[in-house]
């Protein structure tokens, strides 16, 4: 997914690199407590970055993202690599097991106990998740591991979908470098082992972001976003990062490919996508409110009341030496993307993600994003998913310069009018016709002639059908 290079593509570059550098210095800098070792750590690591995104550049391997070609090769090391790094996800996990920590307020809310009901919770996601927790306990007993392997059931399934939804959008190298970080990640490992409903929410988004950048919506129909806008609108009433959906379906809708659909189709896309939106969300409230016996205006309230913007709060925290490894590598490899975005001068792969990292940012530092549910998670997706682009634009193949038949065509009309308006100003020499004599003779004036003969037509001469006998065998 590639959108169309422009004056505002470069201000959003500027954000980039800012936010890449500034996160690199407090990195570096948090290692030793000083400001100047991080500088020239960021400085030195800028550098060797440029010549490397250079050097591929000149001379990496590239490929192209045609579809209709076939590469056996490539798609088997893929497969094998993705592989590979599910299975050491895997196994991250299941050594995990024994740290893992158990969260007693999920736990005590879904456990199966005698005269114990589920209490009414105003955010949906939890909500719905203490539901499912409480159905699995129902079949597989009051085990704390038993939650945890439900987790990472959910977790694998989203991830397996990001990967899918990455190829389409991105490209296999950018999946694959996005699959790594979310497999191996610390962080990643770490909320598996965590009783929350972030996964649980998390394979409901990736579920819709697959279908919005499946075929369906390549092909841009305008009916299929109403359906689009309505199942935003349910994520977004169970939780308000539903809504990062409708920025990606803009996104998509903007998107710059060789069947370029006309205005007036994406505009209604658009117009389809907000209306689904705006009913869908009615009707869950609506919902909400005959099912909990309240009023739709009280139902209306105390979603509003749980994300609305706070006061205002730079969302740092502090990490482990794992989280700052992990940060530091992270964080290096979108410092390709300060340098692979020249290599293209009329498409921008990063734009779309830059923007949507600062609407996370900045619900986060507004309190939008609640406790159960922060914003760190959306975050790290973000991050991880730039981290493959970046890497992705040091080896993809740029499209060749060929000129439109549209302007050839063009140019040649005008070189013709030219040529016209020429000949029309230059003037013509007048050539005289000189006849010779015909020497043969002219032919004569036809004359209409009468026959006039001295015979007399009598009647009935002219009967020419002649009597034969019947015994007359003239034939034979």
């Amino acid at each position: 997914m590639s959108w169309k290079k422009n004056g505002f593509s470069y201000f959003i570059w500027l954000i980039y690199a800012l936010m890449t550098g500034t996160a690199l210095i407090c990195l570096f800098s948090g290692m030793e407590n000083r400001m100047t070792t991080g500088i020239l750590c960021t400085a030195l690591a800028f550098a060797l970055v440029g010549i490397l995104v250079f050097l591929l550049h000149r001379f990496g391997p590239k490929y192209s993202e045609k579809r209709n070609e076939k590469h056996t090769v490539r798609n088997v090391m893929e497969a094998a690599i993705a592989v590979v790094l599910l299975a050491v996800g895997l196994v991250f996990r299941i050594r995990g097991l024994n740290e893992a920590g158990q969260t007693a307020a999920y736990f005590e809310m879904a456990q199966i106990t005698s005269g114990q009901s589920i209490p009414q919770i105003a955010h949906g996601a939890v909500y719905f998740y203490v539901q499912i927790l409480h159905t699995v306990f129902y079949f597989l007993g009051n085990k704390f591991i038993a939650g945890i392997g439900f987790q990472i059931i959910l977790q694998y399934g989203a991830v397996l979908m990001l990967y899918y939804s990455m190829r389409h959008l991105s490209g296999h190298i950018a999946a694959l470098v996005t699959l790594a970080f979310v497999m191996c990640s610390p962080y990643m490992v770490q909320s598996t082992l965590m009783l929350s409903p972030e996964m649980f929410y998390l394979i409901f988004f990736m579920a819709a972001m697959t279908w919005v950048v499946s075929g369906h919506m390549v092909k841009l129909r305008p009916s299929e976003f109403l359906f689009l806008g309505a199942m935003i609108a349910v994520l977004s009433y169970m939780d308000i990062a539903g809504l990062l959906l409708f920025f990606l379906s803009i996104a998509v809708i903007l998107d710059t490919r060789k069947e370029q659909p006309g205005w007036r189709k994406k505009l209604s896309a658009m117009l389809l996508c907000i209306f689904g939106l705006l009913i869908g969300f009615t009707a869950c409230v609506y919902t909400d409110a005959y099912i909990s016996g309240k009023s739709a205006n009280g139902v209306w309230a105390a979603w509003k009341a749980l994300y609305h913007p706070k006061g205002f709060r730079l969302p740092v925290t502090y990490a482990d030496s794992d989280s700052v490894t992990e940060c530091i590598v992270l964080f290096g490899l979108l410092a390709f993307g300060v340098f692979s975005f020249w290599r293209d001068r009329k498409s921008d792969y990063m734009k779309a993600y830059t923007i949507g990292i600062c609407i996370v940012l900045a619900a986060s530092s507004y309190g939008i994003f609640t406790e159960e549910m922060p914003g760190t998670l959306w975050l790290f997706l973000i991050l991880s998913i730039l981290a493959g682009i970046s890497v992705e634009e040091c080896f993809r193949k740029l499209p060749k310069t060929v000129e439109k038949p549209i302007e050839i065509e063009k140019s040649k009309a005008v070189e013709m009018k030219k040529e016209a308006v020429l000949k029309r100003e230059e003037p013509t020499p007048q050539h005289t016709c000189n006849y010779i004599e015909n020497p043969l003779p002219l032919p004569k004036k036809h004359e209409k002639r009468i026959l006039d003969y001295d015979v007399m037509e009598e009647k009935m001469e002219d009967d020419f059908d002649l009597e034969i006998a019947e015994d007359d065998d003239f034939d034979i």
